[in-house]
């Protein structure tokens, strides 16, 4: 399957070698998060160049960070129509084949930026937007842990 932005996004990822390069810029170069979504599921499924020019660490954090987001955009309940548009199922798919071993729950310092964040947004739905802005822990914290954790041995 041939989607030449999805290639063109995971191609940056794989080789933007630029060491600012943070999950607010994945998400303004995918165009939202829906897209997003789109193009990491379909490098899970299709990409098969897996090499990278970039440091391997800070790729990986980068990808944790983005599948953060994702899951914890649309598992918050957002009301706003980028999270809402999110399906369970695709979102779900993620935390799956190649991705798996990406799945981290939180330290205890990245809890503590988890419950951060939350606090922030007054307790409520946190937008994508949001959650890009500033440092965005690369792993799960550990309620939405618990709930891919569910999520994906029902996929499975």
């Amino acid at each position: 399957v041939d989607r030449p932005r999805c290639l063109a996004l995971w191609t940056v990822i794989l080789h933007d070698r630029q060491p600012e390069m943070s999950c607010t810029d994945v998400l303004r170069l995918a165009g939202g998060p829906l897209a997003l979504l789109e193009s990491l599921l379909w490098a899970r499924d299709w990409a098969t160049e897996r090499r990278s020019s970039a440091a391997a660490q800070a790729r990986t954090r980068l990808l944790q960070q983005s599948l953060a987001l994702l899951s914890c955009c649309s598992l918050s309940g957002a009301e706003n129509a980028e999270c809402a548009s999110l399906s369970l199922q695709q979102l779900m798919m993620l935390w799956t084949g190649g991705f798996a071993r990406l799945l981290r729950p939180a330290s205890p310092v990245q809890e503590a930026a988890w419950k951060t964040r939350q606090a922030e947004a007054g307790g409520g739905a946190m937008s994508a937007d949001f959650l890009a802005r500033g440092e965005l822990p690369p792993a799960l914290p550990q309620q939405k842990l618990w709930q891919v954790l569910q999520r994906v041995a029902d996929v499975q």
